[in-house]
């Protein structure tokens, strides 16, 4: 018998972690948390381990699944759960791309039934992005999509003034890259923002070298909102990255054909790079940002590589 463990988050944008909870009550085989703190999620998940649940639903956001997915291989040493998407957050970009099987307890119910009958399958299998920058567990951060320099920014503006005033999804993204790129190019801030962050960048082994970037991307996932994917480059290694140097070179031009991930020959030279690397190995002092939240300066260097890949399930 599948045992299905559900982990909400009520503090979510849209959590139906009520719901959620009285529903459970009545499934022996289900297993409901809503922990409020990393560590109460790191005992859920190991209970959920030794009671040998196979499946978690998450009940939240971009945020949610990282927390779930960066404790996750402390509590499952063997093999991993499938995870089920209750995307009821304020952008869900991970669940754009791998997958929801929508918000509330009649999708709960109907996810249950699906494993139930035998006909809930993996709708896909990601690896996520590992961070790590020392070896203690909260030196460590699991997530999809890593970003640096504009993109943290972006992130910051976003939550402190336009999920405040109800602006989530995919206008909180729209008006997000708006808003930077007005205040790159005519803000009071335009010379703090062009001037970009110092980093070091190697990619694979590829020294990309040190200097000022204006944005660094890196992700596993293959789509982003909006139709947005400002990555290429050829071959099949799991993470996408972008480096663009800083101050940026033709932004507007830059932005509009980055976005769709189709490079103009002059780009390469004025410093937007882009590709796919099994790992990458950055150097900087700068707050960072992973699936929307952001993490403070880490001294000394900071090591992307990838998860396992993680099973996603939908009804």
């Amino acid at each position: 018998m599948t045992r299905i463990g559900v982990i909400s988050n009520p503090r979510s944008h849209a959590s139906n972690a009520g719901q959620l909870a009285d529903f459970a009550r009545h499934f022996p085989k289900v297993r409901f948390a809503a922990p409020q703190s990393r560590a109460e999620l790191q005992s859920v998940l190991a209970d959920f381990a030794r009671q040998q649940v196979s499946v978690i639903a998450v009940d939240g956001g971009d945020g949610t699944v990282r927390a779930v997915i960066t404790d996750l291989p402390n509590a499952y040493p063997g093999d991993w759960p499938d995870l089920a998407l209750l995307a009821s957050g304020k952008t869900n970009v991970i669940a754009a791309d791998l997958g929801s099987v929508g918000r509330g307890d009649r999708e709960l119910r109907r996810l249950l039934a699906a494993i139930g009958d035998g006909t809930a399958r993996r709708r896909t299998t990601r690896p996520a992005l590992e961070a790590a920058w020392g070896a203690a567990p909260d030196e460590v951060v699991r997530g999809f999509l890593f970003g640096a320099a504009a993109f943290s920014y972006g992130t910051i503006l976003a939550n402190k003034i336009l999920h405040p005033a109800g602006i989530v999804r995919g206008p909180s993204v729209a008006v997000s890259i708006a808003e930077v790129l007005r205040r790159t190019l005519f803000g009071a801030e335009r010379r703090h923002l062009a001037q970009g962050e110092m980093m070091h960048i190697a990619a694979d082994g590829d020294d990309r070298g040190e200097g000022r970037r204006f944005i660094l991307l890196a992700t596993t996932l293959n789509r982003l909102m909006l139709g947005l994917w400002p990555f290429w480059g050829e071959g099949d290694a799991p993470i996408h990255w972008l480096d663009v140097s800083a101050p940026p070179q033709r932004l507007l031009r830059g932005i509009a054909a980055a976005a769709r991930g189709r490079p103009r020959p002059w780009m390469a030279a004025a410093g937007w790079g882009s590709g796919r690397a099994q790992g990458l190995d950055l150097g900087f002092d700068h707050p960072f940002i992973v699936d929307g939240d952001i993490y403070p300066a880490v001294s000394g260097n900071l090591r992307l590589s990838v998860t396992r890949p993680i099973g996603f399930l939908s009804p």
